[in-house]
Parts: C-alpha cells; structure tokens; sequence
C-alpha cells in the first residue's frame, strides 16, 4: 500500500513504527512510503486491513499527523 505523509519527519517516524510492528516497508520519497504486512497473513485482505489498523494507531498516537492513503489505479 502506497502511504503519503505530509513530511519527511512524519515518513520516517511511521516507517520506524510500521517495522516495529513486523511490517515491510520502503521509502519511495521523502513523503511516501510503500508498506506492507508481514508475509505469512491469511490473504490480501486481511494484510490490508492489518496494515489499516496499523495506521490508525500510528495516527492516533500521533494526533497533528494524517497520512494519506492514495487508491492505485487498478483499484479505481
């Protein structure tokens, strides 16, 4: 999942977050990153929604701070 953030700051702090929690994670630029559960989740359904729930605490625990989670061109 493609995640944008609206800061370098904010890109590296939940990608410090995000591997903590066992998922994978690239930086695409200094305001995007490309995460992902762990492998081994039951279908790609529920890694996105693990991964969603990720976010929501990060973001929760980071109140000044929304992410953005851009829908891919093959989802629309």
């Amino acid at each position: 999942m493609k995640i944008r953030t609206p800061s370098t700051a904010a890109t590296h702090a939940l990608a410090t977050y995000l591997r903590r929690c066992g998922c994978v994670v690239g930086i695409v630029d200094e305001r995007t990153l490309e995460g992902g559960v762990r492998p081994g989740s039951l279908s790609d359904d529920h890694a996105l929604v693990e991964l969603e729930g990720y976010l929501l605490v990060w973001e929760a625990m980071n109140a000044h701070v929304r992410v953005e989670r851009p829908r891919s061109e093959a989802a629309a």
